[in-house]
């Protein structure tokens, strides 16, 4: 299956919500497995990603970047702004190829509480259920 790194990192994110929750034991397993498939592709996201806000981000006078009046969005270099948004657009849209891995149905879903967020990260990783017809 081919996924953008961008979904692999929201499968990552969401799956440390759901790894907080207990489920059967087979599913545990599954999710362990993906996770364990994704983990080196959500650290190269990472190093990447790091390394595009050193390039570009406005920094302190410690070389460390600033932040917006927000506190969380890091300031980018005016003159840079076009350059590391096509930075950050080719490492969101990367594609990778995961491979031996079972999708995820609603009913293996039914077992968390999870956000909406959370739910919206794993679209890509969720085969709908066909309706059984009599």
């Amino acid at each position: 299956m081919k996924l953008t790194l961008t979904e692999i990192k929201g499968f990552l994110n969401a799956y440390q919500n759901m790894a907080r929750q207990s489920v059967e034991i087979n599913l545990a397993y599954r999710l362990s497995k993906m996770k364990v498939k994704m983990q080196d592709d959500g650290a190269f996201f990472d190093s990447q990603m790091s390394a595009i806000i050193d390039k570009y981000a406005e920094k302190d006078e410690n070389g460390k970047p600033v932040y917006m009046n927000d506190g969380n969005t890091i300031k980018i270099l005016p003159d840079k702004l076009t350059e590391c948004k096509e930075e950050l657009n080719k490492l969101n849209n990367m594609q990778v190829e995961v491979e031996d891995f079972e999708p995820l149905t609603l009913k293996d879903l039914s077992y968390f509480r999870m956000s909406l967020t959370d739910m919206e990260s794993l679209i890509p990783f969720i085969k709908e259920e066909e309706e059984k017809t009599e």
